[in-house]
C-alpha cells in the first residue's frame, strides 16, 4: 500500500493520504491529494524528492547532481557549485520526511510487520495512528525522536540512493519553476561564498 504524508518541522503529520496501490507512481499520487484536499499556502511550497515535478509549488532538486548525504560527507567534500549546495541543503531538510516515518515505525511496529486486516482496516489503521502520533508530539513525553534520529544518520552514512533517474519526464516541469529554484539556489551560493571568504579573511 503506497502512503502520502506531509509534515512539518516538528515532525508533526500535517496530511496524510493512504490506500493507493503499490504501483501507483508519486506524482499520480500528489495529484490526487491536492484532488483530495490538501492545501499549500501562497507563500508556501513542499519540498519533495526526485520522484515529483518540480513546480513553484514543489521544490525538487536538481537531477544529476550529488544530492544524498552521504555523497557530501564522504572525504568531507564541500560543495562545488550552486546546484550541489542547493541539493545538499534540500536533502538536509528532507531528513525530517525519514525522522517522522522512522519514529512511527518505531512507535507501532504494526506498520512493518505482516498483518491479516482487510485493505480497508489497514487504511483506516495507518490514518488512526498518524492523528495518535500526532498527540503523543504534542501532549506526550516522546522519548522514541532521538533514537530514530541516531538511526537516520547511521543509515544516511551507510546508504547512498541514486538521484540521476527521473520517475517522470522533465519535460513536465515549467520554465517558471526551474527560473525560481535557479534562484535560490544562486541566492544560497553568493552567501555561501561570501562566508566563505569572510573566514579565509579572518584567518589570514
Amino acid at each position: 500500500m503506497n502512503v502520502l504524508a506531509a509534515c512539518d518541522f516538528d515532525l508533526n503529520f500535517t496530511y496524510v493520504m493512504a490506500g493507493w496501490e503499490g504501483t501507483a507512481g508519486d506524482g499520480k499520487l500528489y495529484d490526487a491529494a491536492l484532488r483530495k484536499g490538501l492545501r499549500i499556502d501562497e507563500d508556501k511550497y513542499d519540498i519533495m524528492d526526485s520522484g515529483f515535478a518540480l513546480t513553484t509549488k514543489s521544490l525538487t532538486p536538481y537531477r544529476g547532481k550529488r544530492y544524498h548525504l552521504k555523497e557530501f560527507a564522504r572525504g568531507r567534500r564541500r560543495p562545488q557549485t550552486k546546484e550541489e549546495l542547493f541539493n545538499l541543503r534540500h536533502a538536509q531538510l528532507r531528513n525530517v520526511v525519514e525522522r517522522i516515518f522512522g519514529v512511527l515505525k518505531k512507535r507501532f511496529p504494526v506498520l512493518v510487520t505482516a498483518v491479516e486486516y482487510d485493505y480497508k482496516f489497514q487504511v483506516d489503521l495507518v490514518l488512526a495512528l498518524c492523528m495518535l502520533h500526532n498527540f503523543i508530539r504534542r501532549h506526550g513525553h516522546d522519548t522514541i525522536e532521538q533514537e530514530v534520529a541516531d538511526e537516520v544518520r547511521r543509515q544516511n552514512e551507510e546508504h547512498m540512493g541514486p538521484n540521476d533517474v527521473p520517475l517522470f519526464s522533465e519535460a513536465l516541469e515549467s520554465s517558471e519553476a526551474k527560473m525560481w529554484r535557479d534562484q535560490i539556489a544562486q541566492d544560497m551560493w553568493n552567501q555561501y561564498r561570501s562566508t566563505q571568504r569572510a573566514r579565509r579573511n579572518r584567518n589570514s
